[in-house]
């Protein structure tokens, strides 16, 4: 009961995908989207399938057939894995395609009516006379001039005609900005809700997927690999984290020493200067009391040789 049960529950889904698919526009985003929402909408059919099946074998192993069909169905199960893998990046490229044609569009509809009523408004401004505005305004497939104002003055009329331009062109862009946000909201969430189903769909079809050649399931092996994986990052990536601070800390060290060693020879170099400089003074000083004491022993010996003059 179980094994045909899983089997009619796998012909429904693929009847119901089938009649989803056809006609086959692959390269159309709305096709990609609705194919997608029937595919994760309907894979409870698939997965509760599976279910029954390994109960089927579990309640009557004498039977080979049923542990035969489980073994179909698990192998089945790797790629209905690795193709709701593929549905994530698909919906994240649709879903940012999806964001771009909506700006696009809402920028496309705010131009189509601020030209339209532009003409219209250029169209009540240009006009002569109001025959003539009445025939402006029915080429432009404009709401034509009511009988009371077919018999007012053209400037009142004119006057009038800009003031209710002016309200209806915020009407309908008011109208545009409330209804384009709604629709997006809905599309992102339609989105949102598409990725993470599929995601969820592969983790369950992961957990049954395996091979004859494998001793578990590809999910076990998945994640007895990221085990692997994050062990082995963190031994080496510690190790290269070690040498790249010690690698650091060499060439901050070195940077002090060479940093200190400038110091010294740039203090060297003052104290250097601040010598010469003082030796040059005690020079120039010594220099200047020589002189001194030259001018004054010629002073005095000029005052005795006068002295001995006189006498």
């Amino acid at each position: 009961m179980a094994a045909t049960a899983a089997r009619a529950l796998l012909f429904i889904y693929a009847i119901t995908i089938a009649a989803q698919a056809l006609p086959l526009k692959v390269f159309a985003m709305d096709w990609q989207i609705s194919m997608i929402s029937v595919i994760t909408n309907n894979s409870i059919l698939p997965l509760q399938g599976l279910v029954l099946a390994h109960l089927a074998a579990y309640l009557d192993p004498s039977e080979p057939r049923f542990e035969v069909f489980c073994q179909n169905l698990r192998r089945w199960a790797l790629p209905a894995t690795l193709g709701f893998l593929l549905i994530i990046p698909l919906q994240s490229y649709n879903f940012v395609k999806g964001v771009l044609n909506y700006r696009q569009n809402a920028a496309s509809n705010e131009r189509a009516i601020t030209q339209t009523f532009g003409n219209i408004r250029n169209a009540v401004r240009s006009a002569s006379t109001t025959a003539d505005l009445q025939k402006r305004l029915a080429d432009l497939n404009a709401p034509g001039l009511s009988p009371a104002d077919r018999i007012a003055p053209l400037p009142a009329i004119r006057q009038t005609l800009l003031a209710e331009i002016q309200k209806a062109e915020t009407k309908a862009k008011a109208n545009i900005s409330q209804r384009d946000p709604e629709q997006f909201w809905l599309f992102s969430k339609q989105m949102v809700s598409s990725i993470l189903t599929a995601f969820a769909f592969a983790w369950a079809f992961a957990a049954a997927a395996k091979r004859s050649a494998w001793p578990e399931s590809l999910l076990v092996r998945f994640i007895r690999y990221l085990g692997w994986l994050r062990k082995f990052k963190s031994t080496a990536l510690g190790q290269k984290v070690n040498n790249f601070n010690a690698k650091q800390k060499a060439q901050k060290d070195l940077a002090l020493v060479r940093r200190s060693l400038q110091d010294h020879a740039r203090k060297e170099a003052q104290l250097k200067k601040q010598d010469d400089n003082e030796a040059r003074l005690r020079e120039k000083h010594i220099k200047a009391m020589r002189d001194k004491d030259m001018r004054d022993k010629a002073m005095r010996d000029k005052q005795n040789r006068n002295k001995i003059d006189k006498n």
